[in-house]
């Protein structure tokens, strides 16, 4: 396949994962789940390609990868609960904890 090809394909699948799924509850962008689950593996079986690091490996594609791992890394969770009072050791008490 051409280089410029794969990386324009490449950088589709990571354009797609950029996207941030509802974890909160099961039932919620169950069809954004299951396609990020796909364009995630597709990306793994790429990158296990012996001409990878060739077309794939270049400044501009590892940039997209950066900006969608911190995307789903970085991102606020839907549960904003506080830590039970039962979680917190007494020899911790002074922090204060906020998720």
């Amino acid at each position: 396949m051409d280089p410029t090809k794969w990386q324009i394909l490449y950088l589709a699948k990571l354009k797609a994962c950029h996207k941030i799924a509802d974890f909160s509850d099961a039932k919620k962008d169950v069809d954004l789940k299951e396609a990020k689950k796909e364009c995630l593996i597709e990306i793994i079986d790429v990158l296990d390609e012996p001409e990878a690091a060739e077309y794939i490996i270049k400044e501009r594609v590892l940039d997209a990868a950066m900006q969608m791992i911190s995307a789903n890394l970085f991102r606020t969770f839907a549960n904003k609960s506080k830590f039970p009072s039962h979680c917190v050791r007494s020899s911790v008490v002074h922090l204060e904890f906020s998720i």
